[in-house]
């Protein structure tokens, strides 16, 4: 956000008052003798200096430290050399189509599992949508 150039209840020029308060901020004086030191007397050309949001700098500063953090973990990872492995899920309507296992990588068992098949998995899961009422599909 760009600072006013002039007040905008009494009209002084206050567009050139920013970066020299700021100075003075960062050596440690406080805002009112700051202010009393740029010559803004009335609280209206105060409130306009003080309630400024510098909000593209900020922004700025935003994105280099994401950017930072984002270099460091992926220094870290590849240090590590930590394998990451995803499983790939393709969208539902193409799991319920013949043929198709909705797993990219992955079993038949495990696609079947996914589209409510579970009679064909073994072991403990076996028939669980069969036996129970109100579970089947």
């Amino acid at each position: 956000m760009i600072i006013p150039v002039r007040c905008f209840s009494c009209g002084k020029v206050i567009g050139d008052l920013w970066e020299r308060y700021l100075k003075l901020i960062d050596e440690g004086i406080t805002d009112g003798d700051a202010m009393d030191q740029l010559g803004c007397k009335r609280y209206c050309c105060r409130r306009m200096i003080m309630t400024h949001v510098d909000l593209i700098e900020k922004l700025l500063k935003l994105v280099l430290l994401l950017h930072i953090i984002h270099l460091f973990l992926a220094s870290i990872i590849t240090l590590l050399g930590i394998g990451l492995t995803v499983l790939k899920v393709q969208p539902s309507r193409t799991r319920r189509k013949e043929g198709g296992y909705g797993l990219i990588e992955g079993s038949k068992d495990e696609a079947q599992a996914l589209n409510g098949n579970m009679g064909n998995i073994g072991g403990c899961m076996s028939g669980v949508n069969n036996g129970v009422k109100g579970l089947g599909r």
